[in-house]
């Protein structure tokens, strides 16, 4: 059925669970996943939680087509259903039925979140299920015109598709020509079928939750004094600079890849590469074909509680894992507005002991995108840790509503109102003091695009924006220049940027190439396996590379 043009975007965001209470059927382990629908005829599904245990995180988000009439219905209703996995038969631990008009509080594209209990098969209730609720329009989600009820994660997938479907169609007559020449260049042969296994054989896996978390009205507080559980990926930034004994050259060392076969990971090996030196032309012909992606933005905060409830609270991300490291004495969080292996997501840092830190004047802000800006600042405006630093209007010269906030720590975040996109999080402005050298190290050394710039001669600033596709789709770098200021001082809150790569050998040489500093040299992190390479821009910004393969591999 058509959509009509009153009807809205319902989305539904199963977030998590806890104290379930497991089924009386004896299970080796407890592994959880949850239905939801609006009519029994159409039920959608989350991913499996096989970590979690009694406190299982989902973090799936659903989309129905509903009317205004359903919107503002008192008796309209959603359902959920929480099952865990059996060796015949999946077994039913509890259900969960809200009226959405208990759930729904603010204007359209701003986030609610509300906790209710569930109900057991025998009727008593127990556990707690978080879930958050948003209204979008019609406008935001084309796909929904011929069915009326999707996945998020389903819907990325369809986009995803029929992306690499130009891409392929786009590329058919350069491969063609190559494959006639393959014989006589190494590089080429070796980065097409990297690229193919990479792309279409490995997909996102689950992101398991390591922590237990206590939540209320889909805010997550940590458990216990600290509530901080270890997980086993080690945050990059915070491995000691390490030499690689061996020499990886450009197109020289063999490599392995890690194929998805089932619900299974298994090793491939690929052809030896012939022997060659780097060359600066085949190096940063790969680099522009790489697999790229940012992943994560990485700052230092002094209180980690704090800044989890003033994110989830007034900007409606969600908690996503904490990992507590005492050996480093240090924890870190990660939350954002999807699953880490399809958005880009904030990682907070917390050095034990340290509750403040100098943010410097080199780091600008980053940038959320919502519906109503206007309700968010409202929020902010009634927490006691946030600070409102521009009201919502248009931008100087332009249409474009923005409004500036202050976090608890002293970042800014420039919220955009904007369609609801991808990547919700979706900038990260740095202050650089030469634009033109850096866009070329952005280009050359990280693979971006410019996408575009914007000069502005009444305030004396000049913007680049660079990234991995387009600004409506994918998380951005804006890098600003100020007329005649040619250094910053960096402070020690922010870190670094960590990006996803094919093959951190490569991009290692690329960087060099392209006259960056290495303060890492490209190789596992000991005892976990990780392959990952870090470099400092020509301004001394931090980014890490993190391989692709291992990245999904510690999310699943």
């Amino acid at each position: 059925m058509p959509m009509q043009e009153e009807e809205r975007v319902l989305e539904i965001n199963l977030i998590s669970a806890q104290g379930l209470q497991p089924p009386s059927s004896p299970l080796r382990k407890l592994q959880t996943y949850a239905l939801t629908w609006i009519d029994p005829s159409t039920k959608l599904r989350t991913r499996l939680d096989s970590l979690g245990g009694q406190n299982p995180t989902w973090n799936d988000k659903f989309l129905f087509r509903v009317t205004p009439e359903f919107l503002s219905g008192d008796t309209s209703a959603v359902s959920v259903a929480i099952y865990a996995v059996g060796t015949f038969r999946d077994h039913l631990i509890g259900t969960v039925t809200f009226f959405i008009g208990n759930v729904l509080s603010g204007g359209a594209g701003v986030p609610c979140f509300s906790a209710f209990q569930i109900r057991r098969p025998s009727g008593r209730f127990h556990g707690v299920m978080n879930i958050g609720a948003m209204v979008a329009d019609v406008s935001d989600f084309p796909a929904l015109h011929k069915i009326s009820a999707i996945g998020y994660r389903d819907l990325m997938g369809m986009k995803m598709k029929e992306q690499r479907k130009k891409k392929k169609n786009k590329k058919a007559p350069e491969e063609e020509l190559s494959s006639d020449s393959c014989e006589n260049s190494c590089a080429d042969s070796v980065e097409e079928a990297d690229s193919s296994s990479s792309s279409s054989s490995l997909s996102p896996s689950a992101t398991g939750a390591g922590a237990v978390l206590k939540e209320w009205n889909g805010v997550r507080e940590l458990a216990g004094n600290k509530g901080l559980a270890a997980s086993g990926f080690l945050c990059c930034f915070m491995v000691a600079p390490r030499t690689v004994p061996e020499h990886h050259s450009f197109c020289t060392k063999p490599r392995r890849l890690l194929r998805k076969d089932g619900n299974s990971m298994r090793e491939i090996a690929s052809e030896d590469l012939s022997q060659g030196s780097a060359t600066e032309e085949n190096v940063m012909d790969w680099v522009k074909h790489d697999n790229r992606r940012m992943l994560h933005v990485v700052y230092r905060v002094g209180d980690l509680e704090r800044t989890i409830k003033f994110y989830t609270e007034c900007l409606g991300m969600s908690v996503l894992r904490i990992r507590d490291l005492p050996e480093l004495r240090c924890a870190n969080a990660f939350l954002g507005y999807g699953p880490e292996d399809e958005s880009f997501v904030i990682e907070l840092t917390y050095n034990y002991g340290i509750d403040e830190y100098d943010i410097g004047n080199g780091f600008g802000h980053f940038g959320v995108s919502f519906g109503d800006i206007s309700s968010i600042v409202d929020i902010v405006r009634d927490n006691k840790d946030g600070k409102i630093i521009r009201e919502p209007g248009p931008v100087e010269g332009g249409c474009s509503i923005i409004a500036f906030i202050e976090d608890p720590d002293g970042y800014k975040f420039e919220l955009l109102e904007r369609v609801l996109s991808h990547e919700p999080l979706c900038r990260v402005m740095l202050r650089v003091g030469d634009l033109n050298r850096s866009i070329e190290f952005y280009e050359k050394a990280c693979g971006m695009q410019l996408l575009y710039t914007r000069d502005n001669p009444e305030c004396q600033y000049t913007i680049a924006i660079m990234g991995y596709g387009p600004e409506d789709e994918n998380a951005v770098l804006e890098l600003t220049y100020n007329y005649g200021v040619t250094e910053y001082d960096k402070g020690d809150g922010y870190a670094q940027i960590a990006i996803g790569t094919d093959d951190v050998y490569r991009t290692a040489e690329a960087i060099k190439l392209a006259g960056g500093k290495i303060t890492r040299e490209p190789g596992p992190v000991p005892g976990i396996g990780t392959k990952i390479t870090a470099c400092l821009d020509p301004d001394g910004w931090k980014t890490v590379f993190v391989d692709n393969v291992d990245f999904l591999r510690e999310l699943e």
